[in-house]
């Protein structure tokens, strides 16, 4: 009987893990295609240097199944308001904001002003502690 109900999790897991995508506010059906989210600024409000977007998203989009520079830096965007709003660890060395998610293994950089610098998934959760920066609960732009 333990067997089947783990059965039955695991397949109930997968496919939530595939239908719905976590958003700060809940769960939003996503139709499994892992879309950017409504209501982003433009890259170019978003972005730090623009002229290093089309690189990054060459190298780390497909970590977020992104569709385009646009899309990757969206969800750059995203991924920093979720920050915010769960607490995720950050970290600051004065002039970079860090920040990582232990759970799904995302990492991010910003610059002081809150704009992207990168946003990838690091091959390893041991990561976050090779980064400089002390711990911060507050990132620089919302001061």
């Amino acid at each position: 009987m333990r067997r089947i109900f783990l059965a039955f999790l695991l397949v109930l897991g997968g496919l939530a893990a595939r239908n719905f995508s976590t958003t700060g506010a809940g769960f939003s059906f996503s139709n499994g295609a892992n879309k950017a989210p409504k209501g982003a600024p433009p890259a170019q409000e978003t972005w730090g240097y623009m002229a290093s977007l089309q690189d990054h998203y060459d190298r780390h989009g497909g970590d977020f199944r992104a569709t385009s520079p646009e899309d990757y830096a969206a969800k750059a965007w995203a991924f920093r308001e979720r920050a915010v709003a769960r607490h995720l660890r950050m970290k600051f060395d004065g002039y970079t904001m860090r920040v990582m998610d232990l759970q799904s293994l995302e990492f991010a950089a910003f610059n002081r002003d809150g704009t992207t610098k990168t946003y990838f998934r690091p091959r390893d959760a041991g990561y976050w502690q090779r980064q400089p920066g002390s711990q911060i609960t507050t990132p620089p732009w919302v001061r």
